[in-house]
Formats: structure tokens, C-alpha cells, sequence
């Protein structure tokens, strides 16, 4: 059953059997301004439950976690949706944690943060007396970073992923809201707006 809620939606499922848990950690707000306000009014899952930011990347997670997925397969799915439909939540640009705790055995934990491509030295950062350029670490060249979570939600499929779908199982339904379109929610609308307009990154390359 669908709930509806300041910071998306939810959707649970009850059913006995295996408890799989697993968290992925983005660099990404909430939008509700107190997120454990919802606790006493949610219902308590027996399985599984799917949290996303936007309602569409939740619907791809329950899609999969009621055809016999596992917290590995609905994460990644959810995770992949989200590049497409909220880019700020779930981009591929970026990278992450996940935190895999199954219901016997240790916890195992992946980090698939950005690190810096392997030519960059501290000195690029510096000027001719040795101090340091603030600006050259945000918005130029030397500020890029090498993405982390393609692998790593490649990884974490490849781990412990319940073997029930492949990575292009998973992949599949961003594909198809990338090229079929979905209707854009005013948040993003407003994310994009901005980069159009005053500084927005996008302003200054004209190719872009």
C-alpha cells in the first residue's frame, strides 16, 4: 500500500521469510524538514520496504522486491531510477556507501565514493608562493572527480544480489524513463531552472 509523504513515497510489503537489510548513503537532502515525524504514523514492514525521494525510482524498487529481489537488486534498481528521474539523489556523476547486513553473518560495507583522477597533484592546487587556490578545487577542471557509482552499484549487485535478475534487469526501467520522458515534479524543474539562470553552472560553457 502506497503512503504518500513530505519526502516521497513509501511503499511496504509484509511477508514472512528472509529479512535482507541494506543503506545506501548519497550526498542528498531530504526535503521534509523532520523526517522522523512520519515514524509514528508508518507501518512496520515484515520484509522489506522501498524509501526513495521520488515516487517513480520507489515504484521500480517494489517492482523488483515483489518478483523475489533482495535489498542488493531493489537498491541498485532504485538507485539507477533515481539518475534519471531526480539526478540530485541518485546522479552517476557521483558516488556512495552501501551497507550490507544480512539476517546471519558479519556486515560488509562498500565505498565507492569519487576520488581524484590519478595524474592530480597537490601543487595544480597551489600558487607560485605555495598557498592554496580555493577556486580551482570548485568549478574548473582540477575540481573534477572520477565517478564511483557506476561500479559500485555494479559491485554491490555482483556481491549480493539474489542471482534472480542480471545488472541490465536492473537497468532497464531508467532506460526506458530516459527515453520514453516522465513528467519533471517542480523540484527538479527548479533545480534546472537554476542552472540556467544567475551563476548556474551550466551558463558558463555556451555548449553546453
Amino acid at each position: 500500500m502506497p503512503e504518500a509523504t513530505p519526502c516521497g513515497t513509501r511503499y511496504f510489503r509484509r511477508e514472512t521469510g528472509l529479512l535482507w537489510a541494506v543503506g545506501l548513503l548519497w550526498v542528498a537532502a531530504c526535503r521534509t524538514p523532520d523526517p522522523l515525524a512520519q515514524l509514528s504514523t508508518s507501518p512496520l514492514p515484515s520484509r522489506g520496504a522501498v524509501v526513495s525521494e521520488h515516487p517513480l525510482a520507489t515504484a521500480v524498487g517494489l517492482h523488483f522486491l515483489e518478483r523475489g529481489g533482495n535489498a542488493a537488486d531493489v537498491a541498485v534498481a532504485t538507485a539507477l531510477t533515481l539518475a534519471v528521474v531526480l539526478p540530485q539523489a541518485g546522479n552517476l556523476g557521483g558516488g556512495g556507501f552501501a551497507l550490507w547486513v544480512p539476517a546471519e553473518g558479519p556486515a560488509r560495507s562498500l565505498d565507492f565514493r569519487e576520488q581524484a583522477p590519478a595524474g592530480y597533484e597537490a601543487r595544480l592546487y597551489l600558487d607560485e608562493a605555495g598557498e592554496v587556490v580555493g577556486e580551482r578545487s570548485l568549478g574548473t577542471p582540477l575540481a573534477v572527480g572520477i565517478p564511483g557509482s557506476p561500479a559500485g552499484l555494479f559491485e554491490l549487485h555482483r556481491r549480493f544480489g539474489s542471482g534472480r535478475f542480471t545488472f541490465k534487469d536492473l537497468l532497464a526501467p531508467a532506460i526506458r524513463l530516459a527515453g520514453e520522458g516522465f513528467r519533471v515534479d517542480p523540484w527538479l524543474a527548479r533545480s534546472l531552472r537554476g542552472q540556467w539562470q544567475g551563476k548556474g553552472r551550466l551558463t558558463r560553457d555556451p555548449a553546453a
